[in-house]
């Protein structure tokens, strides 16, 4: 992955464009000569006065110059050689490497993150369903338990369970669509 990035990386310094073999301030002269050739022919059909001849001329002129100045700055970057494609090729690996280092090491994470994942992972699942029950007992109107409760208990093949935990959250919810669909199918699993 590192290799197929850094080729991404490296192939437009690598690859010199080759789309146009006229440089560009020649093009910038021959554009600038037809269009001079175009306002003479509007100037000798009367399609345009001596004064926006004139005017014509000057602007193609000062666009000419301001289009050939900064191509005859660029012509020097462009040609800058190898130097860039080497401080990419060496910096770009060292920079992933050193970040995967610091941020895929199992110190990165915090003490939180590590005792939290630990400590639901290390109880039994029967000492989180006690705890669950223990909950509801305290709060009865708790909807989301109850479905958490009707849920495990589908899963553990518990019907009887499964049927009391949905009928006590139909209580709680009325005519909700996922709740009658959970207790039917509770019920359908515990007539067999």
């Amino acid at each position: 992955m590192l290799a197929s990035a850094l080729w991404l990386l490296l192939w437009p310094l690598l690859t010199r464009s080759t789309r146009t073999t006229i440089p560009r301030h020649e093009l910038n002269v021959r554009i600038a000569q037809q269009r001079l050739a175009e306002i003479t022919t509007e100037l000798k059909n009367e399609q345009l006065s001596d004064a926006d001849f004139n005017t014509a001329q000057t602007d193609l002129e000062d666009s000419l110059l301001t289009d050939i100045q900064p191509e005859e700055r660029s012509a020097s970057l462009k040609q800058s050689g190898p130097l860039p494609v080497l401080v990419v090729a060496t910096l770009f690996p060292i920079a992933v490497i050193a970040l995967y280092l610091i941020l895929g090491s199992a110190n990165y994470l915090s003490t939180e993150d590590q005792t939290a994942t630990t400590d639901t992972s290390a109880r039994s699942p029967d000492a989180l369903l006690a705890e669950l029950n223990l909950r509801l007992e305290q709060n009865p109107t708790d909807r989301e338990g109850w479905a958490i409760l009707a849920n495990a208990m589908m899963s553990l093949g518990e019907y009887t369970q499964a049927v009391d935990a949905y009928e006590k959250l139909y209580a709680l919810t009325g005519d909700d669509a996922e709740v009658l669909v959970g207790y039917a199918d509770a019920l359908a699993m515990l007539e067999g």
